[in-house]
């Protein structure tokens, strides 16, 4: 446990003053439910760190809900790395939001 709260305080403070360009979760256009693509990718960094940090996130079909600290402009490198867990695989470089609404 003890190695989980180290990870989580090199993490935070590594990355949680980088700039931001305005992530937000990838959803439909009502804001309701996930696009395919939100979940398509891994979280870089391990499952447990991304759950820790982002405990309320939530994309079960029906119940989205998206930890604030998922769209704070601080945290932009921490949710993309963690973009599974945020929903935010479609903001990924590597992604080609195909699912797009826009």
């Amino acid at each position: 446990m003890f190695q989980v709260y180290v990870k989580l305080f090199i993490v935070f403070f590594l990355f949680n003053f980088c700039a931001s360009a305005g992530l937000k979760p990838c959803l439909d256009s009502t804001g309701l439910t996930y696009l395919p693509s939100a979940t398509s990718c891994d979280n870089e960094l391990d499952d447990a760190i991304c759950i820790e940090i982002f405990a309320s996130a939530d994309h079960t079909p029906g119940a989205v809900v998206v930890d604030t600290d998922c769209i704070n402009p601080d945290m932009t490198k921490i949710s993309l790395e963690c973009a599974n867990r945020c929903g935010m695989c479609c903001e990924r470089a590597e992604s080609s939001c195909g699912d797009s609404e826009t």
